[in-house]
């Protein structure tokens, strides 16, 4: 089963990407649709995590905070390296030279 997202808007910004996004404050971006809404709730950060397994986007995840928050670049590339197929593939890598780097020492 294939599912994208049908509607415009960040989720299909981060879906079609496979890139996480952050917005500090929904409630005064004009590009968040819903940020008349968030800011009734006391929404004010915003972060979208995309789900892969290699380069297909499976979900979007999608996190909000009560309090305005800048980007921290460290926390979305850690986030990203957390995912689970990349973790494999990062595990596999290191074996593949741990173990040819053991061929190639006299």
């Amino acid at each position: 089963m294939t599912f994208q997202p049908t509607h415009r808007g960040l989720v299909r910004q981060v879906w079609m990407s496979g890139t996480p996004h952050w917005i500090p404050d929904v409630s005064r971006d004009k590009a968040f649709q819903r940020a008349q809404l968030a800011a009734k709730a006391g929404l004010h950060g915003a972060f979208r995590l995309p789900v892969l397994a290699g380069n297909v986007t499976l979900a979007v995840l999608e996190f909000f905070s009560r309090e305005i928050r800048n980007p921290d670049r460290r926390s979305a590339d850690g986030a990203s390296d957390r995912q689970p197929d990349r973790a494999v593939h990062g595990r596999k890598q290191a074996r593949k030279t741990s173990s040819t780097s053991r061929r190639t020492t006299p």
